[in-house]
């Protein structure tokens, strides 16, 4: 018994379709109480046990590995010609930086110094 692909093309569309489109309305349907943004999900619940949360590390003394995070040159930090206030705004509107940088080197500084006041 030989079975012909013409007699069963259209019929087996019609079901490949068919699972295509219930599948893709199972995965969107599937878990309504957890909210999608950008393509993943958001979890609202939170671990409220106290056995559950524990430190990353534990410093206890001087660490082994804190030289690593030092600055590699062991010389101070530069000084920067901005600082983070320079770039409030009182108005709280846009632009929200209104000093215009002469050079990339200014563009910097500008970043850093807001990265210092961040840290």
């Amino acid at each position: 018994m030989v079975i012909s692909l013409n007699k069963c093309k259209k019929p087996l569309i019609g079901l490949f379709l068919l699972w295509l489109i219930a599948m893709v309305l199972f995965t969107l349907f599937r878990n309504k109480t957890v909210p999608t943004f950008m393509g993943g999900s958001i979890h609202t619940y939170r671990i409220s046990k106290k056995e559950h949360l524990q430190p990353v590390f534990k410093i206890t003394g001087k660490r082994e590995d804190e030289e690593r995070f030092q600055r590699p040159s062991k010389q101070s930090a530069l000084r920067l010609k901005y600082s983070f206030e320079d770039f409030i705004n009182s108005t709280e509107k846009p632009p929200y930086i209104h000093i215009l940088f002469q050079s990339p080197k200014d563009v910097i500084q500008a970043y850093y110094a807001i990265l210092k006041e961040a840290s």
